[in-house]
């Protein structure tokens, strides 16, 4: 096993801590934003066979997409989030699941299943940014031909050149009162590199299949109300394509 580097463990350690918090902090004021962009490319996504999550968290893209899957595996390497996500799949009986606590590094190198979709949804921007070319070689390894993976992420952008309105909005958004209980120092993670990673991606044999790209968008209560669906629909609508969030889909020819 790959013994853990330090920029791991800190992440392993802010994680344990904010675990708890980490849906009300980080999923729930997202959802909705992310139900418009994920919707924008349902179409590239497939259904049945194997289904495989990196970095599943607490594991809401597992219970977005697993139910389009026979088996689906969820991977991560904290077991405090691990066990939100597993209190969820309780919660909706969802019996398809399978969730592992283990180095995404150490699992993607010694993996012999196949997958015919991988997602890997706020993760990548949590690895140094040297090691991704690798990492996707190793997720090209596992799809089976004409599998799919589908990352999402946080892009490097000019924030100066956020709309406007975006901003306006945003700053009067349930997110500008959320935050952990914990003080725990937070992980070390960057945006990704628009270009890097599709050059990356790309290197690793994938073809491209569906792009989209939006800004984040927070409602102002939660659950969101249909003047925050309005509002956010509309603000993805304008000024989504210079966004600071990139969902995109590639293929294993």
């Amino acid at each position: 096993m790959t013994n853990r580097s330090q920029h791991e463990e800190k992440d392993i350690r802010y994680h344990a801590a904010t675990a708890h918090d980490y849906d009300a902090v980080v999923v729930h004021p997202r959802e909705l934003a992310n139900e418009i962009l994920f919707g924008e490319i349902d179409a590239a996504i497939p259904e049945g066979g194997r289904m495989l999550d990196l970095g599943c968290g607490t594991g809401h893209s597992v219970l977005r997409f697993g139910q389009r899957f026979d088996a689906v595996v969820g991977v991560d390497h904290s077991p405090e989030m691990l066990a939100q996500a597993l209190a969820k799949l309780e919660s909706s009986q969802s019996k398809n699941v399978v969730l592992l606590c283990q180095n995404l590094f150490d699992f993607i190198g010694s993996v012999t299943t196949r997958f015919d979709f991988i997602t890997a949804i706020g993760c990548f921007h949590h690895l140094q940014p040297e090691t991704l070319p690798g990492v996707l070689r190793s997720v090209s390894n596992i799809l089976r031909p004409g599998g799919r993976v589908l990352i999402a992420d946080p892009i490097r952008v000019d924030l100066s050149k956020q709309p406007a309105e975006v901003a306006e909005w945003n700053a009067a958004s349930v997110a500008m009162g959320l935050d952990f209980a914990s003080d725990e120092e937070e992980a070390d993670e960057a945006p990704l590199d628009h270009a890097a990673l599709t050059d990356a991606l790309s290197g690793a044999g994938l073809v491209p299949v569906a792009e989209v790209r939006g800004w984040e968008l927070f409602p102002h209560v939660l659950p969101p109300s249909e003047e925050d669906r309005r509002e956010i629909t509309r603000l993805h609508r304008a000024f989504g394509s210079s966004g600071n969030v990139l969902c995109t889909v590639y293929r294993k020819p």
